[in-house]
């Protein structure tokens, strides 16, 4: 499917078509940070699985979900790089959580902060700590400065990106969780990356 709006011009209106106070994006949901279980990138195709596992244990609804269960969800659509389409860009959804033991459970999910892998120095802990909030800087678990791209103070909600050349928007809607996009590439998103998500139950 071609998306007609430029990838950052709709990651733009996907941001401030948000309804979430920019102080507290997680309103209605669950801080979950997470890690991505296998790399994908803006080449795949449209339904291609897409999971992260829970680096803590949590609670969505009256379900508990112990460090190590799974989210599920997949490529809703996406655009690979190319001379038409220079840059790339991929809608994802996530629709269920499994936990280790039990049944899985309908979620819906947004994503809001984007952060490199352990092993390379990342930080993956909500409410990470700015170094400069102008520049939008933060000190990685070996104190180096990891900068990163964060959204404008106008906007209703936070959203940030530490892995270069990738930006973010969030999306409330049932089918979408969020675009990555990459301005003059194709999105490249690396297993182990952190994806800090905003998760509550489904409920419709």
């Amino acid at each position: 499917m071609k998306v007609k709006l430029g990838v950052f011009a709709l990651i733009a209106t996907m941001s401030c078509g948000a309804t979430w106070a920019q102080s507290n994006p997680f309103v209605g949901q669950t801080p979950v940070d997470t890690e991505l279980k296998k790399s994908f990138s803006s080449r795949d195709k449209a339904g291609t699985e897409i999971s992260v596992t829970t680096k803590q244990d949590v609670t969505i609804g009256a379900t508990k979900l112990p460090k190590g269960s799974t989210l599920l969800g997949h490529i809703v659509d996406a655009t690979k790089h190319s001379t038409d389409d220079p840059d790339g860009m991929v809608i994802f959804v996530f629709e269920k959580a499994t936990p280790k033991k039990g049944d899985p459970i309908p979620i819906t999910a947004s994503v809001y902060k984007l952060l490199p892998a352990d092993d390379n120095g990342g930080q993956p802990v909500p409410g990470i700590q700015f170094k400069n909030p102008v520049t939008s800087e933060v000190l990685d678990t070996n104190g180096k400065v990891v900068k990163g791209t964060i959204s404008a103070d106008s906007a209703p909600i936070k959203i940030m990106s530490y892995i270069p050349g990738i930006a973010i928007g969030t999306e409330t809607s049932k089918g979408k969780s969020g675009v990555f996009g990459a301005k003059g590439a194709d999105v490249e998103l690396q297993a182990g990356m952190h994806l800090i998500l905003g998760v509550a139950p489904d409920t419709k």
